[in-house]
């Protein structure tokens, strides 16, 4: 999911009486030790026509990141401080 993705609560996680507490304990496990000022998400978007498992799981993005080079670059290029 893409809450799941970017770590980030979601507002089904909330509602939901089982899982909620847990999945926002995550959230803040993962993010609470991170300065806020220092944390930049990035949105990619890949056109992919065809539904099968690895488009469903996430899998052909980030295939799609890893072997794009010039998109590469261009992060590279743009978010180079975040490597420093």
């Amino acid at each position: 999911p893409y809450e799941s993705a970017r770590i980030e609560s979601s507002p089904c996680a909330d509602k939901d009486p089982i899982f909620g507490s847990v999945y926002q304990a995550m959230v803040e496990n993962l993010l609470g030790p991170l300065d806020p000022k220092r944390l930049l998400r990035v949105d990619i978007d890949f056109h992919m026509p065809e539904t099968n498992l690895d488009t469903m799981i996430g899998r052909a993005a980030h295939i799609q990141f890893i072997e794009n080079q010039a998109l590469l670059r261009m992060f590279i290029h743009s978010y180079g401080f975040l490597f420093e």
